[in-house]
């Protein structure tokens, strides 16, 4: 006795399958090339910031603002502006590693630093997807592995803590901006929340980094938050500096959003069920 293949429908899904397979396998291959690619064009603006180059300059306010950081820049000890200086260069030569370093790490990261149950699901997927187009008959009870690795995945999705960059934990929290320099309780409205916010953070850029009080005076208020954006884009160079390698858990460790999750879940769920309710048709061996 023996089986017929899966219905062409439940192949055409098959062949999307792996179309997502190789497209998860594809984006976890990249990772060090266009991470490293993004935190470089960040690193290189905050220099140019910090230095006043007026190339980034979108407008005559931006460029002026530029001209007064480089005078800022000009006034800093000569230790600190050669120090700037000289990995500014490092960066401008472009990237910190080779191609060949990149894909190695990809490699590794690939095999070896994928979350497992990524890496499961992607051997399953393509083990799974393959067998149907093989007309496989197991493949209709192998296919309820996906969804149930997915939903190991979006367990270990939530459960884990939120993970940060270097650069992110040297801004202050909500919580602190409110309690230390807003010192006024949050408004109902979005729209007033983000103003009050606002003015919290420009109050904690002047006492923090400008070391002053803030002006009764607009004009005068504005050149002491620039001042104390300065003094605050100094202090985040000592992220840039550190944060040189890539730290793929903020990649492929950090929590998905529970719709994106749910979206993985319910894919997985339509694709097993798909497969499970179509049989393959048995044939009778013809008569002898």
């Amino acid at each position: 006795m023996s089986h017929k293949p899966f219905p062409s429908s439940i192949k055409v899904l098959a062949i999307i399958q792996l179309c997502i397979t190789f497209a998860v396998i594809i984006w976890s291959v990249s990772i060090p090339f266009v991470a490293e690619r993004y935190a470089l064009k960040a690193k290189l603006n905050l220099y140019k910031t910090i230095i006043g180059d007026p190339a980034i300059a979108s407008n005559a306010e931006g460029a002026a603002k530029l001209e007064r950081n480089k005078a800022r820049f000009a006034a800093l000890p000569q230790e600190t502006q050669q120090a700037i200086n000289e990995e500014f260069e490092t960066y401008m030569r472009g990237s910190t590693s080779s191609a060949w370093s990149k894909v190695k790490d990809a490699i590794e990261i690939f095999l070896l630093k994928l979350p497992p149950f990524t890496r499961a699901w992607i051997a399953l997927s393509l083990i799974v997807s393959l067998m149907i187009l093989l007309g496989i008959p197991s493949a209709r009870q192998a296919v309820w592995l996906l969804p149930l690795m997915t939903i190991f995945f979006a367990y270990f999705s939530l459960t884990k803590p939120d993970l940060s960059t270097f650069d992110e934990t040297l801004y202050p929290s909500e919580n602190e901006i409110v309690r230390l320099y807003l010192q006024e309780p949050l408004k109902p409205s979005v729209s007033e929340q983000r103003e009050q916010l606002l003015k919290g953070w420009r109050i904690y850029l002047i006492k923090k980094w400008a070391h002053q009080e803030p002006a009764e005076d607009p004009a005068e208020q504005a050149l002491q938050v620039e001042e104390g954006e300065f003094a605050f884009n100094i202090h985040l160079l000592k992220g840039a500096k550190v944060d040189r390698g890539l730290n793929y858990q903020l990649y492929y460790y950090n929590k998905e959003s529970i719709f994106t999750l749910m979206a993985y879940i319910l894919w997985n769920l339509i694709f097993a069920l798909s497969v499970w309710l179509k049989k393959p048709p048995r044939v009778q061996p013809e008569p002898q």
